[in-house]
């Protein structure tokens, strides 16, 4: 059994697909069958579509791998192995071993739980960091609200999120609650960045009175009531204290006394409502009632309820009615002096109050393809009534370049709708309520990219060519084509309603023709006309095993083969089938040219002819080295000496090396020398021999010796 695969390096994007493919070539005299298995990988990860592979005598079979690695596969290099073992002898196996390079992916997203919350003077919720990547992201965990009255910690703040997992950090935000009062909402923004990636949510944090609105209305009017029962129980006490004669008092009064007097029966109220301009209700404002010719202070309020309505009870007399709240200002009702009769109720009306200006803050993502420029944003504001948007309005809006935005200036109470718009992306919508003179911030939107569409056309020449299966792949998406065969789109090909920005792989096949496959990148949006593709009629292979003179086999030999209608280099297998190489995908009929080049010996070029659809599996070539081998032995009267100096000159340049004394005494070798004629100086003190030499290519010297005699040695 012989194999190979055509790398021993493949680069997998996870979520994408990967393949492997491997060639088996059966040595036996039977037909043997093949079983693959991956080691070092989980079998979830890859599947092999044909998991048993018969393969004749002397014949070739392709086996392929799929790989398929999840998002969060750890991303660096992976050592794994491919086990091929033959089911006719159970112990012969063939291992490759393979490095899976897998590329980063970076993917974090945020969640907030709870999402809100309605407390006092203190709320903790958890920050999650969901890491969908495949590397380990390290991020700054900070929260603030916008009004910077609350005191907002995170613990911890820096967290370390590994691949495919999720992370918390716990916030605890603490503020001085109001003490009376309607309920008072505050917006937590909590971030999470590093140098990549800048992630946000907002945190609504509402907190209560310690004294609700309707319980100080309550001690209010007990206060006044009291006050009043205080005023008459001093005058009628004054009365009688008085001189009798200045008094007129019914019969019997001295002997029964007063009769008791109802309070509540001389008291009338001030009705009325408050709406905003859309005639819906504006609950919890205090409307307060001042009475004309007092110290301008306000005698009796109360908060409208959910319709906006209010009742005042007060007593006889003229009032003023004022009405205010938080993100209103104080206004007066437009009736003015307002006049109450015993025991009545009078209507001041019905109060239309805007509240004052509101901001509305947030982002809108759209990744664009590439690194390219960020895309063109713009925001459509609409109000919404009786929960349908209306026309259109001008509004006051910023929006910065990464996609961050305010719009100010807005009236209030009001509810909004926002279409968030980015060319070649698709609009997305959010509603905004806002509150009198409320500030507050939306959650971030990602746009996604419009549909896509690819369109092309397939020729062989000059002709468009029908009948080809076109397949497009990204993920775990994939769909497929067949060019029409007649018509005015005779090879064309479409790919509608793809999801963009995207890089999609187009691969073309039919019978008789090379299989291509290219690349094409979509942005946001794009209707993309692909170039015209030319498919090569008819393919075939060139194979065989490079060899020294000796008949070794040599790895790394580079084989170009080169033809009219292009070329191709692979390098020969410096492992297992040492020595041979195999270039595919050949148009044929053709005539090509294979060259053969290593450093170290003579290139060689031979010609190849390939009929319709033929290949040629033999063509093995013998390399013979470009340059010649010196060596020899150096002796200083008759015994071999080291030390000896030895010069291989051929007139222009000279080389210089030293005799040995290990392993073999006297013995020195000039290697990679050029065809030529030299001299070989040997020198030593005292004596001095010369040796004249012509080397021709691949020639191998060994017997270059001198004898040096020395007087007195």
């Amino acid at each position: 059994m012989l194999s190979r695969t055509t790398t021993d390096r493949i680069e997998v994007q996870p979520g994408a697909k990967g393949t492997i493919e491997l060639e088996v070539t059966n040595l036996r005299d039977v037909i043997d069958g093949i079983s693959p298995r991956v080691r070092g990988l989980d079998p979830a990860h890859y599947s092999i579509p044909v998991p048993y592979v018969s393969v004749f005598p002397d014949a070739a079979e392709k086996i392929r791998i799929d790989l398929e690695l999840p998002r969060s596969f750890a991303a660096g290099e992976h050592e794994i192995v491919i086990e091929l073992r033959s089911t006719v002898d159970g112990g012969a196996e063939v291992n490759h071993p393979i490095t899976l390079v897998v590329e980063p992916v970076d993917e974090i997203g945020i969640k907030l739980s709870p999402r809100a919350a309605t407390a006092g003077s203190k709320t903790e919720f958890d920050v999650e960091l969901i890491n969908k990547g495949n590397t380990t992201l390290d991020l700054v965990v900070d929260a603030a609200d916008a009004e910077r009255v609350l005191k907002v910690e995170t613990d911890p703040i820096f967290v370390r999120v590994p691949n495919g997992r999720t992370a918390t950090s716990r916030v605890i935000a603490k503020g001085r609650r109001p003490f009376m009062g309607s309920p008072v909402r505050r917006t937590i923004t909590v971030t999470a960045e590093n140098s990549d990636h800048q992630l946000a949510e907002t945190f609504q944090f509402t907190q209560k009175a310690r004294l609700p609105t309707g319980l100080g209305t309550v001690m209010i009017l007990g206060a006044i009531v009291a006050l009043w029962a205080l005023v008459f129980v001093w005058a009628i006490n004054n009365v009688f204290a008085g001189d009798s004669s200045a008094k007129t008092a019914g019969e019997g009064f001295a002997t029964t006394g007063p009769t008791s007097l109802d309070i509540a029966g001389v008291n009338g109220t001030i009705d009325g409502s408050i709406v905003n301009a859309a005639g819906e209700g504006i609950s919890r404002l205090t409307v307060s009632a001042t009475r004309i010719g007092s110290d301008d202070s306000a005698i009796a309020s109360v908060a409208t309820d959910d319709s906006g309505a209010f009742s005042i009870p007060v007593l006889p007399g003229s009032y003023t009615v004022q009405v205010g709240g938080e993100g209103y200002p104080t206004t007066n009702f437009s009736s003015g002096e307002i006049s109450v009769d015993p025991s009545a109720s009078t209507a001041a009306g019905e109060l239309v109050l805007a509240g004052q200006s509101g901001t509305i803050r947030g982002r809108i993502i759209a990744e664009s393809q590439n690194d390219a420029g960020p895309p063109v944003f713009s925001i459509l504001v609409r109000p919404v009534i009786d929960d349908v948007a209306g026309e259109p309005i001008e509004a006051n809006i910023v929006i910065e370049d990464d996609g961050g935005y305010v719009i100010a200036g807005l009236p209030t109470p009001a509810v909004y709708s926002l279409t968030l718009m980015a060319e070649g992306f698709a609009p997305q919508s959010i509603i905004a309520e806002l509150e009198g003179g409320a500030d507050i911030v939306v959650n971030t939107r990602r746009l996604g990219a419009g549909s896509g569409l690819v369109r092309g056309r397939v020729f062989a020449g000059t002709v468009p060519l029908g009948g080809v299966t076109v397949t497009l792949t990204a993920g775990d998406l994939e769909m497929e084509t067949t060019t029409p065969t007649v018509g005015a789109d005779v090879g064309v090909y479409v790919f509608e309603g793809l999801e963009s920005p995207n890089t999609y792989l187009l691969t073309f096949t039919l019978d008789g023709f090379s299989t291509e496959t290219v690349a094409l990148e979509v942005g946001p949006g794009e209707q993309l006309d692909a170039d015209d593709l030319e498919l090569l009629r008819g393919t075939g292979e060139v194979a065989g095993t490079v060899r020294d003179a000796s008949g070794n086999p040599l790895g790394g030999v580079m084989v170009t083969v080169v033809g009219a209608k292009g070329s191709a280099e692979v390098q020969t297998l410096t492992a297992d089938a040492i020595g041979t190489f195999r270039v595919t995908g050949l148009p044929t009929p053709g005539n090509y040219s294979v060259t053969f080049a290593l450093a170290g010996f003579t290139p060689t070029t031979r010609l190849l002819e390939l009929g319709d659809r033929s290949s040629a599996t033999a063509f093995d070539v013998s390399l013979s080295l470009s340059t010649a081998t010196i060596s020899g032995t150096a002796s200083i009267n008759g015994v071999d000496a080291a030390g000896v100096t030895v010069t291989l000159a051929d007139g222009e340049t000279a080389r210089a090396t030293d005799t040995v004394s290990s392993p073999a005494a006297g013995a020195y070798t000039f290697p990679d020398v050029e065809p030529g004629t030299y001299t070989v100086t040997f020198e030593t003190p005292g004596a001095t021999y010369v040796v004249l030499l012509t080397v021709g290519s691949g020639a191998v010297v060994t017997n270059a010796d001198a004898n040096l005699v020395v007087a007195g040695g």
